[in-house]
């Protein structure tokens, strides 16, 4: 049986056992990044609102997770120090939209996918696949058993990613960041 463990705004999960799948709703303009290492089997998703944590330094402090800089980071950190090898983690972005809720000269969407690819590139690490753009919001979903990227977005569903599995066991365990 499969659970379903939902990462909100400015937040992300992690985790090993088989049976999660990691979901996040809504992904308009925010930008949701899942990461997956088959050989560790470890998967994580977090959910960022804003591309830099310099917009609003006590927010950052307060839920360094809102933010793409800061909550990139955060994530990639923790799963290193659970057994991930960093040239072996997958990512794969969705969301950035332009919402037309948002101010016409908001590109706050286009910007937290531009973050997402700098802190990457920084890190030495590369975008694998993505769904971004546009002006609908998305669902995505994080099969930490199989490592399937699933993305939903007005009715119709599609496989974004499948990432290898390893011969590894599985072993439950899942892990929250800030807070």
């Amino acid at each position: 049986m499969l659970h379903r463990i939902m990462v909100n705004v400015g937040d992300a999960k992690i985790s090993r056992d088989s049976r999660d799948v990691l979901v996040t709703y809504g992904l308009g303009s925010c930008i949701g990044v899942c990461m997956y290492e088959p050989v560790a089997c470890l998967g994580a998703m977090v959910h960022s609102q804003l591309p830099d944590s310099r917009i609003n330094e006590v927010k950052a402090r307060d839920n360094p997770l809102m933010f793409v800089d800061t909550g990139l980071k955060m994530v990639i950190d923790k799963m290193l120090s659970m057994g991930a090898t960093k040239r072996l983690i997958r990512t794969v972005i969705a969301g950035g939209a332009s919402m037309k809720m948002l101010s016409e000269n908001s590109d706050i969407g286009r910007k937290n996918y531009q973050s997402v690819r700098k802190m990457l590139w920084k890190a030495n690490m590369f975008v694998d696949a993505d769904d971004v753009g546009g002006n609908s919001a998305r669902t995505m979903y994080l099969n930490i058993a199989d490592g399937v990227v699933t993305i939903r977005c007005i009715g119709a569903e599609k496989k974004l990613w499948q990432i290898p599995l390893s011969a590894g066991g599985r072993h439950k365990q899942l892990s929250r960041l800030g807070g």
